[in-house]
């Protein structure tokens, strides 16, 4: 499952289903105003920042940010780990 938690770091009037249709964005997106929930993920501050999240919502691995992804050997080497 994909979610995009969205903050407001700059004040702006966007709400997060405006970005969302914006940009094509089919997938949840969450509105984060406050960044409570990416902070807890331990973000440093850096957007866009992806995690893979395991069951129970655990991180399982921290990507970093911007064009950063996780590799599709990253992905198959988790989903191996959850059989």
């Amino acid at each position: 499952m994909i979610v995009t938690l969205l903050t407001d770091s700059n004040g702006g009037d966007q709400t997060p289903a405006t970005w969302a249709n914006q940009f094509g964005v089919s997938h949840p997106v969450v509105d984060d105003s406050n960044a409570d929930v990416t902070n807890a993920y331990g973000t440093g501050g850096y957007y866009p920042n992806l995690h893979l999240l395991g069951p129970g919502m655990e991180v399982v691995l921290r990507v970093g940010s911007g064009s950063t992804k996780p590799s599709k050997t990253d992905i198959e080497t988790i989903l191996a780990q959850m059989d």
